[in-house]
Formats: C-alpha cells, sequence, structure tokens
C-alpha cells in the first residue's frame, strides 16, 4: 500500500515538473507570444471539402499547423501528425487539428489534400492575413497549440523532437 501511494505522489511531482518545464520552455524561447489570443477571421478558405466546416470559436484544444500552400514537405507533416492523433485516439475527441496554409496553392497540394483522406481542416489564406493579422511572421511554418479561448499555449515541431512530442501531450492532457 505504502509502495503505490509512494507512486503516486512521485507521479504527481514528476507531471507538475512536467508541466513547469513546458511553461518555462514557452517563456524562455517564446515569451513574445505566449498566452497571446490568436484571431480568426471568415477569410479563410477551406481546401478539404470531406471534413465539414469548423467554427474557429468552439471551446476546443487546437493544434494548428501553420505551414505554405505549395509545400511538399507540409503534406508529409500532415500526414504525420494524423498518425501521432491516430496513435493518441482520446486527442482525436478533444483535439481539433487544424492545417493552415498560406500563400498560394499548388497543383500537387490540392491534389493531395484533396485524394488525402485527412480527418481535420484544412484551410488556405492566400494573402498571410492570418499571420499579419496575428503578428505572427516569424512562424509561418510552425506547430502552435491553443487553448480553449485561442491563447497560444505551447509551440514547437511535435513530429521531429520527441521531448517536445512529450510536452504536446502533457499539455494536452492538462487542458482536456
Amino acid at each position: 500500500m505504502k509502495l503505490k501511494y509512494l507512486s503516486l505522489i512521485f507521479l504527481f511531482f514528476s507531471c507538475q515538473q512536467d508541466r513547469s518545464l513546458a511553461k518555462d520552455y514557452m517563456k524562455t524561447n517564446y515569451n513574445d507570444i505566449y498566452q497571446k489570443q490568436v484571431l480568426f477571421k471568415e477569410d479563410l478558405k477551406r481546401v478539404n471539402n470531406k471534413v465539414e466546416q469548423y467554427n474557429f470559436n468552439n471551446k476546443d484544444l487546437k493544434l494548428l499547423f501553420v505551414g505554405e500552400m505549395g509545400c511538399s514537405p507540409c503534406v508529409i507533416k500532415l500526414k504525420e501528425i494524423e498518425a501521432f492523433l491516430n496513435a493518441n485516439t482520446k486527442y482525436k475527441k478533444t483535439v481539433s487539428c487544424i492545417y493552415l496554409g498560406v500563400g498560394e496553392t499548388s497543383e500537387y497540394f490540392n491534389y493531395q489534400v484533396t485524394d488525402g483522406n485527412f480527418s481535420f481542416h484544412i484551410y488556405s489564406d492566400e494573402k498571410s492575413n492570418f499571420i499579419n493579422d496575428n503578428e505572427l511572421f516569424n512562424y509561418k511554418k510552425s506547430t502552435l497549440l491553443l487553448d480553449k479561448d485561442n491563447k497560444i499555449i505551447f509551440v514547437g515541431d511535435l513530429i521531429t523532437n520527441e521531448s517536445l512530442e512529450d510536452f504536446y501531450s502533457i499539455l494536452i492532457n492538462e487542458n482536456i
């Protein structure tokens, strides 16, 4: 019994420390946008019609991947994000995944996105209004975790950096 109790205490403090590390990481590396509220305007164009129109004011967590519309590596990253969400099925129910492509689109991207069976929302922003309105000039190729009020709570590439993937998991679990 004592061992179970000690294990629970250790787990609690370990998770608290991980949350603190994630917040320290954000304050150190992304203080300019940490807790900044992101605004979504109605001029975003839905690209994949297989998924219903998304209400950006929904009170859910949002995993927002900002990339370029003509970017073929971004399509690969979309597939990897889809795999991450599929591997963590509880996230699919609690986290809305959104790809926001800025700039002009390419035929390759349109083909991959419309024929790919992505279960998340894909929008284009040809004039980069989203980047400009939210002053996210340095984040044109970033993955952002937004809380229920569209405030940025984490930034980083969860696909190429396993430690960041752990931070995403901790923060998602904390906010669901």
